[in-house]
């Protein structure tokens, strides 16, 4: 019996080229989400022709509709973000104030307050 590297079938090599392609775009997807987040703005401006022009012309990628982001990857940011605040309260004591008031630019602000602490903003949501 002969012993020695082992041809992969053509259907189980495009397998994986599908598969590795797939993960790629979803870490591309979940990394935009995440930036779009951290920098608020808003998902909508994936919409917009010269962004979206420009991010597919500059990172090689489709760029996914807001829905697409917001169904598949907004979560997985929230749940980051909120793990990282119970990371920095570190069962400390806080305040929280929630000022839900309208301005001009429609815009609601949460406020996390930890004593001698640093002040947490979070925005849009």
């Amino acid at each position: 019996m002969k012993s020695g590297p082992v041809q992969q079938s053509v259907k189980t090599t495009f397998q994986n080229v599908g598969n590795q392609t797939r993960s790629e775009t979803e870490l591309f997807h979940q990394d935009l989400a995440k930036a779009l987040v951290a920098a608020n703005i808003p998902l909508k401006m994936l919409q917009n022709t010269q962004i979206k022009e420009f991010l597919q012309q500059y990172c090689n990628q489709n760029i996914p509709d807001k829905s697409t982001i917001r169904k598949k990857n907004v979560h997985a940011v929230y749940k980051t973000v909120i793990q990282e605040i119970k990371v920095s309260l570190d069962n400390g004591s806080f305040y929280i104030i929630v000022d839900e008031s309208i301005l001009v630019v429609d815009i609601s602000h949460i406020l996390l307050l930890e004593p001698y602490k640093k002040i947490i903003q979070v925005n849009h949501i």
